[in-house]
């Protein structure tokens, strides 16, 4: 398991704890007594979150510097520098516009408070 990646991924135990049967011909996978169709997956590597490290107190009409992390929708990832967009993440919370260089863990935020009383994330 990583929190970097979104993708479901079994683990070679879990498989055979399952008693599972992995049919490539068919392309089928059972588990239990059910069979799953298998499908490709096209290949998206453009789809990347930021999600913030630990809770944060966002103070009225003010800004505040978080530590988030990414998460990418397919476990192989380029090394690049991307952009983030601006966002409203919650009703008089917005996130800043930013670009990221590739790290997994230590993501700078920009986060704005824009009401009147302290948001909780």
């Amino acid at each position: 398991m990583s929190r970097h990646v979104d993708e479901l991924m079994l683990g070679l135990d879990w498989l055979q704890n399952q008693g599972c049967v992995w049919d490539f011909n068919a392309r089928t996978i059972r588990v239990g007594n059910k069979d799953f169709t298998l499908f490709d997956l096209k290949p998206n590597y453009r789809v990347r979150r930021v999600v913030l490290y630990d809770d944060a107190t966002i103070p009225a009409f003010a800004q505040k510097i978080v530590k988030a992390s990414t998460v990418y929708s397919r476990l192989k990832f380029d090394e690049a520098t991307w952009a983030t967009e601006a966002v409203e993440i919650t009703r008089g919370v917005r996130v800043a516009r930013a670009l990221v260089k590739y790290s997994p863990n230590d993501v700078i935020r920009r986060v704005l408070g824009g009401s009147s009383r302290c948001r909780y994330l």
